[in-house]
Formats: C-alpha cells, structure tokens, sequence
C-alpha cells in the first residue's frame, strides 16, 4: 500500500507538470496585442519654441495668464485603414481654453473632441490646442504641476497621452535686496560728518597750542 501511494505521489509530481508544460509549449502563451494606432500629446516650450513631451518646474514654469500650446498628434500604425476615429482632450482645471486649429470645445467638461472619419495607414493628423493659465487669484497654490490628458478610440481600440506642466503663482527664484534709501540714512552720515569735523577741530588745536 505504501508503495502504490508513493508511486502515485511520484506521478503526480513529475510525469503531470512535464505533460502540463509540453501542452502549454505546443499552443504557447498568449500574445500581447499589437499596437493599432498612436496618439502623442506635446506641450510647447516657450524659451526655445519646441514642442516636447513634458515640462517640469526646472525646463519651465508657466505664470498666471500665461498661454500654453499643446499638439495632438494621431499616427495610424498598423498596415489596414483606420475609420471612424474620436480624439478628445480633456484640460485640466488650471487652464482655460482659448483656440483650437479644429474640433468642437465642451465649456461643461472642458473638453476638446473630434473625429477622424478615415486615416491610411501610415497617415497622421495633428491638432494644436492654445490654453491660458488662470489668474493668480483663480490659483490655490503657489507651485501646481497637473497632466492634460488626450485620447482616441475606434471600435474596441483605445490609446491615451499626456503631457505634464506647472505653474507659479509668481516668479521662481531668490528676490535680491533693495538698497535702502531715505531718512534712515541720513542721521548716520551726519553724525559720521560731525565726527570727522571735530577731529579735525581737535587737531588744529593742538597744532596750535604747539606752536606757542
């Protein structure tokens, strides 16, 4: 009995994990799906007038009022024509809408959206959105750094992007000290005037009273 039982044991642990992983190499493991379209989302960098994927509070930061560029770029990559594409750009709540080149702007969600009706393969379309920051007094904090998110979706195919930015309530960096100016000045210089004055009326005197 105890050999049966270990024979069994001897089975179960070494012929049915081999069998198991024969069987998985045969059909092999699931492939992850490809990629069917692209979207990239770039904001623009005011100092050199480029577009990039990210701004952070050391490459830019963005004042009150100020206007922020971001492009939307959808690339079809894969080898069939894509049809009946919808890209929507949501702007984060630190920004106000201003222009887009094309697409319809939701007030209520803040929302830029519109549809590509076909895109070859290879083809690409891209949007520029134009925002402006709030004023200083619409802004919570001094530093804030949010994402703007874009997206597009076709049948049961979705991508997304974002592009990351802060903003200031003020200029970042160390404020320099004023020269002070004004009456706080003056008694010192006077009193360092009568100084100097009655030093030198002291040596006259004594140069004086030498010579006698």
């Amino acid at each position: 009995m105890k050999h049966l039982v270990l024979g069994l044991a001897l089975v179960y642990l070494f012929i049915f994990p081999v069998f198991t992983f024969a069987q998985y190499a045969q059909y092999g493991a699931a492939a992850a799906p490809a990629k069917q379209m692209l979207i990239e989302k770039k904001i623009l960098n005011p100092q050199n007038n480029e577009f990039v994927d990210n701004l952070n509070l050391e490459q830019q930061t963005f004042l009150p009022n100020q206007e922020v560029t971001f492009r939307i770029t959808v690339t079809n990559v894969i080898q069939s024509e894509l049809k009946n594409l919808t890209v929507t750009d949501k702007l984060p709540d630190i920004l106000n809408f201003k222009s887009s080149s094309f697409g319809n702007f939701d007030e209520k969600t803040k929302t830029t959206s519109f549809t590509i009706d076909r895109l070859k393969v290879g083809g690409s379309i891209s949007i520029e959105v134009k925002t402006k920051v709030k004023s200083a007094e619409e802004i919570a904090t001094n530093v804030v750094c949010q994402a703007n998110l874009a997206k597009v979706t076709t049948g049961n195919m979705i991508d997304e992007d974002t592009a990351s930015f802060c903003v200031s309530k003020q200029v970042l960096g160390v404020s320099e000290a004023l020269p002070v100016t004004g009456p706080t000045q003056t008694l010192p210089l006077l009193i360092l005037s009568f100084l100097f004055l009655a030093t030198g009326l002291l040596i006259k005197r004594i140069i004086f009273l030498e010579g006698r």
